[in-house]
């Protein structure tokens, strides 16, 4: 975490040759020598660097990798390997701390003991992992409170889009199966016509159905919010499901508070928190693109597409579908000979959007 980082003074001691560490240096010092590749592209030049050589064997824990732009460099050659022993060695490499040396290198990244390579390999994406974790936290644990107000502020549309949802299941089961059998094929509102004999004599020939009769797609259009009827539709069960984890986490209104019930957790339990938190961002995110999906079905625009498709006098099992408004609120009807449809959709339904997620990316 940036606010554990060590200070320099505290750990670094001058050599002759190279700078002494007490101990692991902090982020500022890689931060520090990936400024200065990008400047000169000399990682042998760096202030305090231990200039080898190194056996490849000498223990070392990862700091930062780092790429040269070989266009910097002095002769426009590569870099020189203390481990190697060879100048014109690598452009690709590490930033290491030789801890038995106590002091800092840059190496090729090949150039070191396999068996040493591993385990600093690993060492370094554990330490990278759990400073994401920590950053994560420590920005997002402020903000639990302000998304279960988020929750709350989208629960009447939730509420609105499954009971519309179900009484379109249940009113209009005929329609909601011929549209779901269209967003399977591709959501193109289409129906095969007969063409004329005598302009199926000079036209291009369409598909010769059953009948043997020729024929050829009258388009519609595409057929908008699918969710409408997908098999289940649940935007009440996703927002609990976001509720649910949330409730897990502490109250902590500020970072201070963040960064103590941090410190206590378990390495299992930080990356428990910082995964479980991140998918309510996603959770959250896809439950207001499936609810802009869903209400994009009862535009006046798609209605009107499904009613001329459904209106086609070749359509199979033609239906009725109309769109009306009345004070804010959208009046649905659907009537064929199964369905008997008809719902009042009230604006609440619109106020998923009206409230952002409240979110701290790092």
């Amino acid at each position: 975490m940036a606010s554990a980082r060590p200070l320099r003074r505290d750990i670094a001691v001058e050599h002759p040759l190279f700078r002494l560490f007490k101990d692991l240096p902090g982020d500022y010092l890689a931060e520090e020598f990936l400024a200065h590749i990008r400047t000169t592209g000399a990682p042998e030049s760096f202030p305090g660097i231990h200039p080898g050589p190194l056996a490849k064997t000498e223990p070392f824990r990862k700091l930062a990798a780092f790429s040269i732009d070989r266009i910097k460099r002095p002769d426009a050659d590569m870099a020189y390997c203390p481990m190697c022993h060879q100048p014109n060695k690598y452009l690709e490499g590490a930033f290491v701390y030789l801890t038995d040396l106590r002091a800092v290198a840059a190496i090729g990244h090949e150039c070191a003991a396999m068996e040493n390579r591993a385990a600093a390999d690993k060492d370094y994406r554990a330490r990278r992992d759990q400073r994401a974790e920590e950053d994560y936290l420590l920005a997002n644990l402020p903000h639990v409170s302000r998304k279960m107000d988020a929750i709350r502020a989208v629960r009447p549309a939730a509420a609105e889009a499954l009971r519309v949802f179900r009484l379109l299941r249940k009113d209009a089961p005929d329609a909601v199966r011929q549209l779901r059998a269209i967003k399977q094929k591709g959501a193109r509102l289409t129906v095969a016509e007969t063409i004329d004999a005598k302009l199926a004599e000079i036209g291009p020939s369409g598909f010769k159905g059953s009948s043997g009769k020729q024929t050829r797609d009258a388009v519609f259009g595409v057929l908008a919010g699918t969710t409408a009827v997908i098999n289940d539709y649940n935007p009440m069960a996703e927002l609990n499901r976001i509720e649910t984890v949330l409730k897990v986490f502490p109250e902590c209104g500020s970072e201070d508070d963040a960064l103590e019930a941090i410190c206590q957790m378990t390495d299992a339990e930080r990356k428990w928190a910082a995964t479980r938190l991140r998918q309510t961002d996603s959770d959250f995110r896809k439950f207001q693109a499936r609810m802009a999906d869903f209400c994009a079905f009862f535009t006046a625009e798609n209605i009107a597409r499904i009613d001329a498709w459904t209106q086609h006098p070749e359509h199979p099992s033609r239906c009725r579908i109309k769109r009306a408004e009345q004070r804010g609120s959208v009046i649905l009807s659907i009537s064929s000979y199964e369905d008997r449809f008809r719902a009042v959709i009230a604006p609440d339904i619109e106020s998923y959007r009206a409230e952002e997620w409240p979110f701290a990316d790092t």
